[in-house]
């Protein structure tokens, strides 16, 4: 059984982001206590540790909704993918190098 359908989805590509990956989600986590979310976060055939890092975030949070692509296929269908699965009503785009900061999505 699928969680209540969240109000706000957070779409993130990842592209070889290892270093940001553990900041962004707890920077995330910060600023939205307190809402209904999800991130929804595509790697998008990272050839660093970006997956791992995701997959452990992921095993602890179950708003981490994380997509895999075998290869890299490039930052707009990675985006694609995440609007495919996003289930929020509202979307908000971010990279996830935290140049776009998770403080400012509330």
């Amino acid at each position: 059984m699928l969680p209540a359908t969240p109000h706000l989805s957070i779409l993130v590509p990842v592209y070889n982001n290892e270093t940001t990956i553990d900041p962004l989600v707890e920077r995330m986590r910060t600023a939205l206590e307190g809402l209904h979310y999800e991130a929804v976060i595509v790697d998008d055939g990272s050839r660093d540790s970006s997956l791992a890092r995701l997959k452990a975030q992921a095993a602890t949070d179950s708003r981490l909704r994380i997509i895999s692509f075998s290869r890299n296929f490039g930052q707009h269908p990675a985006i694609a993918a995440a609007l495919d699965y996003a289930r929020g009503d509202i979307l908000v785009l971010m990279d996830a190098d935290l140049e776009d900061q998770p403080e400012n999505i509330p």
